[in-house]
């Protein structure tokens, strides 16, 4: 999933008002947001996702091409592929509650 959050600084730093907590914490609580965000708008355990990474977008030379946006891979588990279908869907539709998150 690819979502609107600077590279550069540190996905999650906008979520703490007026503090500078570092990048590892502002990640974890990022990554802790985005399986929150998720879980809500496919009704599942926040158990069942997992964070793999949240990088930039880079060719193959490894040069970024935007860092103003980051690509984030998880993985679901013991889901039905009904869910796969309904976060496909809610990703297009700028209404769903996938984006109504703090971070989706």
């Amino acid at each position: 999933m690819k979502t609107r959050y600077s590279a550069l600084d540190g996905p999650g730093q906008h979520l703490f008002q007026k503090k500078r907590v570092g990048n590892t914490i502002a990640r974890e609580t990022f990554d802790t947001q985005f399986i929150i965000d998720i879980s809500n708008a496919l009704d599942i355990s926040p158990c069942k996702l997992y964070v793999k990474e949240v990088a930039e977008e880079d060719d193959s030379d490894g040069i970024s091409w935007d860092v103003g946006h980051v690509f984030i891979s998880f993985q679901l588990f013991n889901t039905s592929f009904d869910k796969v279908q309904e976060l496909t869907r809610q990703s297009q539709d700028k209404l769903s509650t996938l984006y109504k998150g703090e971070v989706s």
